[in-house]
């Protein structure tokens, strides 16, 4: 996956996922963060080898827009679900259907 830049006066956010789920999408403990702190929790895995895999797309949808996963359990705050639930409809069919085409990659491959 190539780096995306972030656009001008932004606040960094579109590049902080790779950061946070590393390259190939597949989460695990963030470098550079505490291990078994819960205040600095591990990204999720992505990929469709992850939870994210069973999930539908209105699944994807309400947990950006809400923070609330298919199971009811709430996203961490450490995720900037209220950042990303603010991204037009477009956008996050446009980022769903790129998570789809994500292969599937243990979780903390990075």
């Amino acid at each position: 996956m190539r780096s995306i830049p972030s656009p001008s006066g932004s606040d960094g956010a579109i590049g902080e996922g790779v950061d946070r789920h590393g390259n190939g999408l597949s989460g695990g403990r963030v470098p550079g963060t505490p291990p078994n702190d819960p205040s600095f929790p591990s990204a999720a895995n992505l990929t469709q080898a992850g939870p994210l895999g069973k999930w539908s797309q209105p699944d994807f949808v309400k947990a950006l827009c809400t923070g609330i996963r298919p199971d009811e359990s709430s996203i961490h705050p450490f995720m900037p679900w209220k950042l990303a639930g603010q991204m037009k409809d477009e956008e996050i069919t446009a980022t769903w259907r790129y998570l789809q085409s994500v292969p599937p990659k243990a979780t903390g491959g990075r």
